[in-house]
């Protein structure tokens, strides 16, 4: 059965008129309020948010996040409301009528669909009920209410579209919020410990492997493969991360299988987690997960990413699964269902005790850097952490990490002229007639950027830096 409800409509409109508390009277005149609130918001934390709303403004009392959240003392986690405030743009009255308009559409769909099910109903139990009078008028109001709500209306307009909040970060320049993420490597290459290690890092605001954490908040970890292994990780982590054993951070552990492909079991999980919050969710590991499933079925790893789907959409978590690559190696296992529907797919290759960690795919932004990881020990815990690799740049990796153009310069600089005199501008761009001058200039700047030439006078001269004369 069809969920006739937009939750991030409802968000949106709640979350911009706490951010601009100023534009209560606009939405007021659009025809919304608390009473219509009852009718069109389904979730029931945005219901007491606006019931708070209209108290606080009968009061004369400004209804922001921070008055809000002390007229609701607790009955609203504060992530909550944090989530709904962040990144919000204001709403003109034209766009807060086009969201109305939007949640009504949704409202009256699902009124015709609980009526056209009593009508349904009465029929299967008393069937000479086809010549009652109240079943005749109900059946009318039904078809009012259907030619009031054509199906065009549950379309998002582009005017609508271009007011829907940007896509938040989980991860500043790695992982996006409310997004699907899978993190593959061979069995045993560490896989739990990066996990383990962004959980916590998201659950307590501290950086991830160099990165910034921008969406922290709580976490939930499905063990699905056993509590042992993950119990001495997380207590390695908060060590080495001078966090108190005793003191919460907001990691919270499911400490068994869950099977994704079991509706009950899903909400189950639901019921357990939705009050929670959650800014990310960790399944360990996929296959655990969809247990009498065949991972290389498409049919299977659709149904599995529906029910991620659900949980994404009624927690407004990032969901991400653990999972093994092929024996080659190099692309995750299964059906490529999987890797279509993922946002985000890194993957974890070893090198001798060098670990890196690949983005592999990065539906809606480009993939960041390899990143070089060690395990480290820590002492007492029996377990490791994982650390950034520290190695240290050799001139041969210093020039592969130059553009083609910029390589192409920084060769014809040395080859062209006396390494010590250099050359001008003119003069360098020259010997490389090929490139344009707006690209020629672009190199030349990365490469005065980054230490590898200097400006000597008029002239560019090369400072050492980079792979050898006989590799240039």
């Amino acid at each position: 059965m069809k969920e006739f409800r937009d939750l991030d409509c409802e968000r949106l409109i709640t979350g911009a008129l706490l951010t601009y508390p100023q534009d209560l009277d606009v939405y007021r005149s659009a025809g919304f309020s608390a009473g219509a609130a009852q009718h069109l918001i389904t979730d029931g934390d945005l219901l007491l948010v606006w019931r708070a709303i209209e108290k606080l403004a009968a009061a004369g009392v400004t209804p922001d996040e921070r008055t809000v959240r002390n007229e609701l003392d607790s009955k609203v986690p504060a992530p909550f409301l944090s989530a709904l405030v962040s990144g919000v743009p204001r709403l003109p009255l034209q766009n807060v009528a086009h969201l109305i308009e939007r949640l009504s559409t949704l409202y009256r769909c699902r009124v015709f669909e609980r009526g056209e099910r009593w009508v349904l109903s009465q029929l299967a139990e008393y069937p000479q009920a086809i010549n009652n009078g109240l079943l005749r008028r109900r059946l009318d109001e039904l078809t009012d209410l259907q030619n009031a709500a054509p199906d065009v209306e549950l379309l998002i307009d582009d005017v609508t579209m271009l007011q829907l909040p940007a896509p938040r970060c989980l991860i500043k320049d790695r992982l996006v919020a409310a997004s699907l993420v899978a993190l593959a490597g061979a069995p045993g290459i560490g896989k739990t410990f990066i996990a383990t290690d962004l959980a916590l890092s998201v659950a307590t605001g501290k950086p991830w492997l160099g990165a910034s954490v921008v969406s922290s908040g709580p976490v939930v970890y499905v063990a699905a493969e056993g509590v042992a292994g993950l119990q001495s990780r997380v207590r390695a982590w908060k060590q080495f991360n001078t966090v108190k054993l005793e003191d919460m951070c907001g990691f919270r552990l499911y400490p068994r299988a869950l099977c994704l492909l079991d509706a009950t079991e899903v909400e189950t999980f639901l019921r357990a987690t939705r009050r929670l919050y959650p800014v990310l969710i960790v399944f360990d590991t996929l296959a655990r997960c969809m247990a009498g499933g065949d991972e290389n079925s498409a049919l299977d790893m659709g149904k599995v990413i529906a029910a991620t789907d659900r949980i994404r959409e009624a927690t407004g978590a990032t969901v991400m699964f653990l999972h093994h690559t092929t024996k080659a190696g190099g692309s995750e296992r299964g059906s490529s269902a999987l890797r279509g529907a993922l946002d985000t797919l890194l993957l974890v290759n070893q090198t001798d005790d060098l670990l890196t960690l690949v983005c592999e795919k990065q539906k809606d932004a480009p993939a960041f850097a390899p990143v070089d990881l060690h395990l480290e020990q820590v002492d007492g815990t029996g377990s490791c952490v994982v650390q950034l690799a520290q190695a240290e740049a050799s001139p041969a990796s210093e020039f592969e990490a130059l553009s083609a153009s910029q390589r192409q310069c920084l060769r014809a600089l040395l080859r062209s002229f006396p390494k010590d005199l250099g050359a001008t501008s003119n003069q360098w761009m020259e010997v490389v007639p090929d490139l344009s001058k707006r690209t020629f200039y672009r190199a030349r700047t990365v490469l005065l950027e980054r230490g590898y030439v200097a400006s000597r006078g008029p002239k560019n001269v090369w400072t050492g830096k980079a792979e050898p004369e006989g590799r240039i």
